[in-house]
């Protein structure tokens, strides 16, 4: 993730404008972005942006790690850090439980 000088997700240039390029290169930027859009061309109100990246480490072994933010109206959209996982599991089980059948069929 790309963040600004405040540790906020660095998705706007001096001018406003949309910054595009740290958007698509960091995937909590797109995450916060995507959940962004969907505060202001929706009805929700509150949205939760996940991002994931992976690398190999020093053995080769796949690493990734997992950032999720709260990205809200009362926060502006500015998006606030809930915390950083090294897998799926703070996610609920019967939301894992139904996506795992999406993906079964």
């Amino acid at each position: 993730m790309k963040l600004d000088a405040a540790g906020n997700v660095d998705n706007t240039k001096s001018k406003g404008e949309p910054n595009y390029q740290n958007i698509k290169s960091y995937a909590v930027n797109g995450a916060v972005h995507y959940a962004n859009a969907l505060l202001h061309h929706t009805s929700y109100t509150d949205v939760i942006a996940i991002g994931m990246t992976g690398f190999r480490d020093e053995l080769g072994q796949l690493q990734h790690q997992i950032s999720v933010y709260y990205v809200s109206k009362k926060n502006l959209g500015v998006g606030q850090k809930v915390g950083e996982y090294t897998d799926l599991s703070f996610l609920p089980p019967p939301t894992s439980i139904i996506l795992l059948k999406k993906l079964d069929s």
